[in-house]
C-alpha cells in the first residue's frame, strides 16, 4: 500500500513487528481467500451467465408469441429494445416463422459469448403454432469486470481487517477510523433511503478510495437503470394514454383495474379516474346482457386469447353501444389465472352500416319478389343463359327459375316463340351495337303449351374497357294488355259506329232544334208584342180614367214583357251557342277587354271605376265566342258594384304549366260561398231581381262557352266583400281543345 502510516506508530517496534506481522498473515489468508473467491466467483459467474442466458431466451419466448402471432410489429420492437439494453447482450435477433428479421441489435462483443436459440410458439387451443424464432448472445465481460470489483472490494474488506486489528493493537488507528466508519454508515443509510449521494471526505482517504470507486460506479449503474425504467415507462404510458383503442385491464371476477382515456370516451366517462370508481361490476355495470361477460371468460380460458369479440355495451349515459373486444388472460408462473387484459372498439357505426347493407338487400330482395316482372341478368350468347332470375318467370311460363340457371333445365331461348326469336336476337344485338336501351313485344310458350305475350326492357353491362358482360333487364307478362287492347280495338271500331249514328242523328235534331227555336222565338214574341202594343193603346185611351194604383199595374205589365223579351233573346243566344260553329284563332285577350270596355262607355262615363287591367295573354279559341265570355263577366262586375262610391275591377291573368287563367275580380256585392255551385246553372240567382237586375243565363252561357273550349270555370266570393270569376283555358292544347269541341 502506498498509505504512509504514522510516524509514531512507525518508531514503536513491537507496534511495527506486530502490524507487519498482521500484515502478512492477513496477506497470506487473503491471497489464498481471494484466489479461492475468485475460483468460486468464475465458476459462479459462468453458471450465472448461463442462467441469465436460459432466462433471457425463455423470458422472450414467452413475451413474444403474441406480437408475433397478432404480427404487432411494434410490440415485438419494444419488448427487443428493452432486453437490449441490458449490457450483457451484444446480439439480439427476432424473426418471423417465414425468416423476415423483425428486430436485429448487435454490440461490439467482449469476452466470452454464450449464445442461445429457440423456435416461439403460439398456444392456439389444443394446438401450437410456430410464429417466430429468437437468437441471442450474451457476454460475460460485464461480470468479469464485476468479479474484479467484486475482487477489489474484498481486497478493501482485507485492508479492513487489517487495519481493524491494528486498531485493537493501536488506539489512536482506532480513534482514526471511528469516523470514517460513521461516515460510510451514513453513506450506507442514504443509500437505503434512495439518495445516491456519496460525496463525503471519508472516501479521500486512500484506503477508502476504491470503495468510493465501486461506490461511484454502482449509484451510475443504479442511476442509468432506473433512467431506463423512467422512460420505457414514459414510453409505454404515453401508448396507453395516448392509444385511439380503449385498453384494458381486469380481474377474472369482474373488476376494472385499469383503463386508458380512450376507454373512458367510448364509455362516455369523462376521465379514466371516473370510470374506474363508478364500475364496480364489469358485467352488471357495462354489459347489456351479462351473460355476455361469461361466455368472454370462458373462450378466455378455453383459449387464452380471443380476437373480435362483438358485444353490447352501456355507456354511463344508458345509450347501448356496439363493442369488439380482443384480450388476453395473463397468468402466473403455475398457470393460475391473474387478469384479463386488451383492447376494446366501439364499433356502432360499423354495425349500424351493416344493419343498413342487411336492410337495403331485404328491401331489394322484397322489391324482386314483389315486383310485376321477371329480373335477369344473362349473358349475349344463342341460349340466353341466365345468371339470375327472379321468381315472376314462374307465373309468366309456369316453370321454375332455377330452371333456367345456367341453362341447367331448359334454356330461355327455348320458351321464346319460334316466330320471334330471330326479332328478339336482332333487336337486342342492334341495341347493344349503339350501346343503347332494348325493348321489344314477343310470344312465349308456357308450360302447359299456352301462348303468353311478354313485354322485355334491358340494357347491357359494360366493363370499363368497353368489353360486353352480361344483360340486365326485366319481362313483364302483357297478355291481358294485349287482350285489352284487342277488345279496346274492337269496342272503338263499335263506338266510331255508334258516334257516326249519333253524329246524323243529332244532326237531325239540331236542324229541328233550329227549327224549334225560330217557331218558339216567333210565336212568343207576337203575343209579347200584341199584349205591349194593346197596352200603349190602353194607356193612350184611358190615362186620364186610370188611378195611380192602375197605372202602376200597367207600367208592371209593360216591365214584364220586356223582361220576358229579354228572356227568350237570352235562351235563343244560349242554345244557338251550344250549336254554333267554333273558328279557331289567336287572340289578344288584351285587346279585346279594352273593346269590350269602350262597348260599356255610354253606361260607366259617369261611374267612379279604377280599372285594373294586367298584362293579358294571347290565346287560341273563338273570338266572338270569348267576347261574349269577357263581356258578361266585365259586365257582372259593373253591375254588382253600382253601389260602390269607388268601383275597383281587375282584369289578370295566372299562366301556369298546362292551362292559362284569366280572372274578373270587383269590390262589389260578393255572395255567399256555400252557393258557388249554383252561379254557373241556368235561371240561377243569388240576388233579387229588384235589387239587381239579370236574367240568370249570362253565367252559364260563359260555362258553356268555357267547356266548348276544353276548358273551366269557377268563382270564389264573399257578402259584401266582392267576388272573382276565374275562367281557365288549355294552354298546350288550346287549339287542340277547340277543334275536338268543334
Amino acid at each position: 500500500m502506498d498509505h504512509a502510516p504514522d510516524n509514531a506508530v512507525m518508531s514503536r517496534s513491537i507496534t511495527r513487528r506486530l502490524t507487519a506481522s498482521l500484515v502478512v498473515t492477513v496477506l497470506i489468508v487473503s491471497v489464498i481467500a481471494v484466489s479461492a473467491m475468485y475460483v468460486a466467483i468464475s465458476r459462479d459467474s459462468s453458471a450465472s451467465l448461463e442462467r441469465k442466458a436460459n432466462e433471457t431466451i425463455a423470458y422472450l419466448v414467452g413475451t413474444l408469441d403474441v406480437p408475433l402471432w397478432s404480427v404487432d410489429d411494434n410490440a415485438t420492437k419494444t419488448i427487443g429494445r428493452a432486453v437490449s439494453n441490458d449490457e450483457s447482450i451484444v446480439r439480439l435477433i427476432i424473426k418471423t416463422e417465414s425468416a423476415e428479421v423483425v428486430y436485429s441489435r448487435e454490440k461490439e462483443p467482449g469476452g466470452d459469448l454464450t449464445n442461445r436459440s429457440a423456435k416461439i410458439f403460439h398456444q392456439a387451443g389444443s394446438r401450437q403454432e410456430l410464429v417466430g424464432e429468437v437468437f441471442v448472445s450474451l457476454t460475460n465481460e460485464i461480470q468479469k469486470a464485476s468479479n474484479r470489483q467484486l475482487l477489489y472490494f474484498l481486497t478493501l474488506i482485507i485492508f479492513v481487517i487489517l487495519i481493524s486489528l491494528v486498531i485493537v493493537m493501536v488506539v489512536s488507528i482506532r480513534t482514526s477510523l471511528s469516523k470514517p466508519l460513521t461516515s460510510l454508515s451514513e453513506i450506507a443509510n442514504r443509500f437505503a433511503s434512495g439518495r445516491y449521494d456519496i460525496n463525503d471526505q471519508t472516501l479521500v482517504y486512500l484506503e477508502f478510495q476504491p470503495f468510493g470507486r465501486a461506490l461511484t460506479e454502482m449509484v451510475q449503474k443504479i442511476e442509468g437503470q432506473i433512467r431506463t425504467i423512467q422512460q420505457t415507462e414514459a414510453r409505454y404510458r404515453n401508448i396507453f394514454e395516448n392509444a385511439t383503442e380503449g385498453i384494458f385491464q381486469a380481474t377474472m371476477e369482474g373488476q376494472l383495474l385499469n383503463g386508458n382515456p380512450a376507454l373512458s370516451a367510448v364509455l362516455g366517462y369523462p376521465s379514466s379516474a371516473e370510470l374506474l370508481l363508478c364500475v364496480r361490476d364489469i358485467a352488471s355495470d357495462l354489459y347489456v346482457d351479462h351473460t355476455q361477460r361469461d361466455q368472454l371468460l370462458k373462450l378466455l380460458l378455453d383459449q387464452k386469447f380471443v380476437t373480435g369479440y362483438e358485444t353490447q355495451l352501456r355507456r354511463k349515459d344508458g345509450c347501448a353501444i356496439w363493442a369488439s373486444i380482443s384480450a388476453r388472460l395473463v397468468s402466473n408462473d403455475t398457470g393460475t389465472p391473474l387478469f384479463i387484459e386488451g383492447f376494446l372498439s366501439d364499433i356502432t357505426d360499423r354495425k349500424q352500416s351493416e344493419k343498413a347493407l342487411q336492410d337495403s338487400r331485404q328491401r331489394l330482395d322484397n322489391i324482386v319478389a314483389n315486383s310485376p316482372g321477371a329480373i335477369y341478368r344473362c349473358f349475349n350468347d344463342s341460349e340466353w343463359t341466365m345468371e339470375f332470375l327472379s321468381a315472376a318467370i314462374t307465373r309468366i311460363t309456369g316453370y321454375p327459375a332455377e330452371d333456367f340457371l345456367d341453362s341447367r333445365v331448359r334454356s330461355y331461348a327455348s320458351v321464346i316463340h319460334p316466330d320471334d326469336r330471330r326479332a328478339v336476337k336482332d333487336a337486342v344485338s342492334d341495341a347493344l351495337l349503339h350501346k343503347n336501351r332494348y325493348e321489344m313485344d314477343y310470344r312465349l310458350i308456357t308450360s302447359d303449351e299456352r301462348t303468353r305475350w311478354v313485354h322485355e326492357q334491358g340494357q347491357g353491362v359494360f366493363a370499363p374497357d368497353g368489353h360486353l358482360l352480361c344483360l340486365d333487364g326485366v319481362i313483364f307478362d302483357i297478355t291481358d294488355q294485349r287482350t285489352a287492347e284487342e277488345e279496346i280495338r274492337k269496342l272503338n271500331q263499335e263506338l266510331e259506329q255508334r258516334v257516326a249514328k249519333r253524329t246524323s242523328e243529332l244532326q237531325v235534331a239540331n236542324k229541328e232544334l233550329e227549327a224549334f227555336a225560330y217557331s218558339v222565338s216567333h210565336d212568343l214574341r207576337a203575343p209579347l208584342r200584341h199584349i205591349d202594343g194593346f197596352l200603349d193603346l190602353l194607356r193612350a185611351r184611358a190615362s186620364g180614367l186610370l188611378d195611380d194604383k192602375s197605372q202602376h199595374y200597367m207600367d208592371t205589365i209593360s216591365d214584364a214583357t220586356k223582361r220576358m223579351g229579354v228572356l227568350i233573346d237570352d235562351l235563343l243566344a244560349f242554345s244557338r251557342m251550344g250549336r254554333s260553329e267554333m273558328v279557331a284563332t289567336d287572340i289578344d285577350l288584351g285587346i279585346l277587354v279594352q273593346e269590350i270596355i269602350l262597348e260599356f262607355e255610354p253606361d260607366t262615363k259617369n261611374r267612379a271605376i279604377d280599372w285594373r287591367i294586367g298584362v293579358l295573354p294571347v290565346v287560341t279559341g273563338d273570338r266572338a265566342m270569348l267576347h261574349v265570355v269577357l263581356f258578361n263577366l266585365i259586365s257582372n262586375a259593373l253591375k254588382f258594384t253600382r253601389k260602390r262610391e269607388q268601383a275597383v275591377i281587375e282584369i289578370g291573368n295566372q299562366s301556369e304549366a298546362m292551362e292559362t287563367i284569366i280572372f274578373v275580380r270587383d269590390n262589389g256585392a260578393g255572395f255567399d260561398m256555400q252557393y258557388a255551385g249554383k252561379l254557373f246553372g241556368v235561371f240561377q240567382r243569388l240576388h233579387a231581381s229588384d235589387e239587381f237586375e239579370g236574367t240568370g243565363i249570362g253565367l252559364a252561357n260563359v260555362r258553356r262557352i268555357i267547356t266548348r273550349h276544353g276548358g273551366r270555370t269557377w268563382a270564389e266570393g264573399k257578402v259584401d266583400g266582392g267576388a272573382t270569376f276565374y275562367v281557365a283555358l288549355p294552354q298546350a292544347s288550346s287549339g287542340n281543345a277547340v277543334g275536338e269541341n268543334q
